[in-house]
């Protein structure tokens, strides 16, 4: 799962309980580098900076990104 605009990745925590593998994508490095430091592996710039391989996700979403 990625979630772009992940934030600090409490989100992505709560799937990564649930047993996904999970990534973020988060503008804020202040937010990357915290969720990073909770074991949520998370890019800290935008979606075409962090450079994915085509294809590595069943499921993306952002929740917390359109509405900005």
């Amino acid at each position: 799962m990625l979630d772009v605009g992940s934030g600090s990745g409490a989100f992505l925590r709560r799937m990564k309980q649930l047993g996904m593998i999970v990534q973020g994508v988060e503008v804020s490095r202040a937010a990357a580098e915290k969720a990073n430091a909770n074991g949520i592996p998370t890019v800290a710039g935008t979606l075409t900076q962090a450079h994915f391989a085509p294809g590595p996700f069943d499921v993306i979403t952002i929740n917390h990104a359109l509405e900005h």
